[in-house]
């Protein structure tokens, strides 16, 4: 599927966030996943996700999934503010993109923002970014935030009212091994993620790459070790 192309006109709003949250836990990584939903279906009407699901707990979530005449499975989301968390016990993982449209006829058009969390911080705000505009309309595109670090939640908003006809499937999220200690994202571990490694020593947070609760040696010798482009 072909990336779309969008550039971004900022303004002024109040962005609404569908937060879809992962535990804080460092751990030993499983391979890639992508989700099509497909084995949920059938449901005409919208079905409210089940409790867990490709390792993400769904539970309490306004998260329905539909099956489209064609036999296709996707997600629907019913309200702007929703939380799913990865199941207990889950590694961090790196978000790698979803396929994304409208489900209306007519009016198709949509845009998002993509928000990507590590250790209760924010580590990539769509809104914040020149380029953080995603734009959907009735056809089928694959998304995927200017963001390749690990995280262990993210969130998709909206500055209007675009969460009632958007429409995602092929959501991949990848447990293979990633660079936890490329803090800033930039897809190798190098002065920038030292920098923000010594700026929160001592700190839980940002850096916390070994998942003991704060920022110490334990950290610097993994990030050293994993020193150079990510694998």
């Amino acid at each position: 599927m072909k990336a779309h192309s969008w550039r971004a006109t900022r303004r002024p709003v109040s962005v609404r966030v569908a937060a879809i949250m992962g535990s804080m836990f460092v751990a030993s990584f499983a391979a890639a996943d992508v989700l099509d939903f497909n084995d949920l279906g059938p449901s005409s009407g919208g079905t409210l996700m089940p409790a867990i699901y490709g390792g993400l707990r769904w539970q309490g979530s306004s998260w329905h999934y539909m099956t489209a005449p064609s036999g296709n499975t996707f997600l629907a989301l019913s309200l702007p503010n929703t939380i799913v968390r990865i199941a207990p016990n889950g590694p961090e993982f790196t978000f790698q993109g979803m396929e994304v449209w409208s489900r209306r006829g007519a009016d198709a058009l949509g845009d998002f923002y993509f928000f990507l969390y590590h250790n209760g911080q924010t580590v990539y705000n769509g809104f914040e970014d020149p380029d953080g505009r995603q734009r959907f309309n009735g056809t089928p595109q694959f998304f995927t935030p200017n963001y390749k670090g690990p995280v262990d939640a993210f969130a998709i908003g909206f500055d209007n009212d675009d969460h009632d006809h958007i429409a995602i499937d092929g959501l991949s999220i990848s447990f293979a091994p990633s660079c936890a200690a490329d803090l800033d994202g930039s897809g190798a571990v190098q002065g920038g993620d030292l920098a923000l490694l010594l700026a929160a020593w001592g700190q839980p947070g940002t850096g916390d790459i070994d998942g003991d609760g704060f920022v110490a040696g334990g950290d610097l010798a993994m990030m050293l070790a994993s020193w150079g482009n990510c694998p």
